[in-house]
């Protein structure tokens, strides 16, 4: 059942929006329609694999939109640091600075303002030299990217969360329908007795 396309379910309707190649909820139009053709333990099982799949994606959203809400804050702060540098430059005043090393250790550096250049530290034993303006396009195109990927995160979290909701919606329904049909046997079978 995990497998079947919920197109293809008798009696649910599915609205098209895939992200992450997991499906889409489907809508249960008619529970009785739906449970008739693949039975309840089948349906209840769907349902909560679809479920788990989608709160699986979640965390992992969620994980990186953390990520990037970390990033723009530090980026936009280099980017006030570049500026920074860049106004001492133009007035050629020699100054002192203190920098990180590490998370708990700081330096003091002086800058010399005849330097027109800036060196980058990438990660990985790589640094690059760029002149003021380059590093300021750079962070600025860092900033304008992450704030894309946080808005593209923040809809996939969303469309996580709805799908989850709506299939908690629909085991809820599986699961009244099956009470009510239980309801109704045992009813059934105390009328013959």
């Amino acid at each position: 059942m995990q497998t079947q396309n919920p197109q293809a379910l008798p009696g649910c309707r599915i609205f098209p929006d895939f992200r992450d190649k997991i499906t889409a909820m489907p809508f249960i139009e008619s529970v009785e329609t739906f449970v008739e053709a693949v039975g309840i333990e089948k349906a209840l099982s769907f349902f909560n694999d679809l479920i788990a799949r989608h709160k699986t994606a979640e965390v992992r959203t969620l994980s990186s939109l953390k990520s990037v809400h970390v990033m723009i804050p530090k980026l936009e702060g280099d980017y006030q640091t570049v500026q920074d540098l860049k106004k001492k430059h133009e007035a050629e005043d020699k100054f002192d600075i203190q920098y990180m090393l590490t998370d708990d250790l700081y330096s003091t550096a002086t800058i010399d303002p005849s330097k027109d250049s800036i060196y980058f530290w990438l990660g990985a034993k790589t640094m690059v030299e760029f002149t003021y303006d380059e590093a300021m396009d750079l962070l600025q195109d860092q900033i304008a990217k992450n704030k894309e990927i946080r808005e593209k995160l923040q809809e996939e979290l969303d469309f996580h969360k709805k799908q989850i909701t709506m299939g908690e919606v629909s085991m809820s329904r599986l699961f009244n329908y099956d009470v009510e049909m239980k309801r109704r046997t045992a009813e059934a079978e105390k009328e013959e007795l």
